[in-house]
């Protein structure tokens, strides 16, 4: 059976250690995948403009918007799962119909990036984990679907790993996940690569 370790050097309080934990179960999956580039925009009334010329995106492209939080100028907010509905050289348009997620719009002029949603093929049961980890080159944005239904949206900051182990006192937020697809978009400019690793039991 195969086995998975998350090894770290932890500086805190004004000491040092490392950590190191492991666990074995029936069954593992990994991903790497490059996730194309966003492009740099400015929120609009009825969608996003001031893009570049040549952007790429049509009509009914499913998109996210992502944007820093002008209040603290770092939190990073995403409105996820937009329709495109119209396009023109420098500009897009879409409403909330179909209704979209996430964070409410910010007011418009501010500076946003819009990103094409990669699909990635995931099948496993939230509830049978073990071990997972995931980390991204780029900030980004992941969510957990099983046909209509999403769970767990995740929002990676540049280089910096989320992990659950089980075992470890804290719950286990993919309980009741049946993951069939990751929807993954990325919040910069360049591409960006997300990794995923999970190990988990069969029953």
């Amino acid at each position: 059976m195969p086995t998975a370790q998350i090894v770290s050097t932890i500086s805190v309080g004004g000491v040092e250690f490392a950590s190191n934990v492991s666990r074995t179960a029936e069954g593992q999956i990994s991903h790497v995948v490059v996730i194309p580039a966003g492009a740099a925009g400015k929120r609009a009334a009825d969608g996003v403009d001031n893009l570049v010329t040549g952007h790429g995106f049509v009509t009914s492209n499913v998109i996210d918007v992502h944007w820093t939080d002008p209040t603290d100028g770092v939190t990073h907010k995403v409105r996820r799962g937009l329709t495109v509905d119209g396009a023109t050289a420098n500009a897009i348009t879409f409403d909330e119909t179909p209704p979209a997620l996430g964070d409410t719009f910010p007011a418009v002029g501010t500076d946003v990036v819009i990103s094409l949603i990669t699909g990635i093929g995931s099948v496993w049961d939230g509830d049978l984990l073990e071990m997972i980890a995931m980390k991204a080159t780029g900030r980004l944005m992941a969510e957990f679907w099983d046909g209509g239904v999403q769970y767990v949206p995740q929002k990676l900051a540049t280089e910096q790993a989320l992990t659950w182990v089980a075992g470890q006192g804290v719950t286990n937020p993919y309980t009741g996940s049946p993951v069939a697809v990751i929807r993954v978009s990325n919040g910069t400019i360049v591409a960006v690569t997300y990794t995923l690793g999970l190990l988990y039991q069969s029953v």
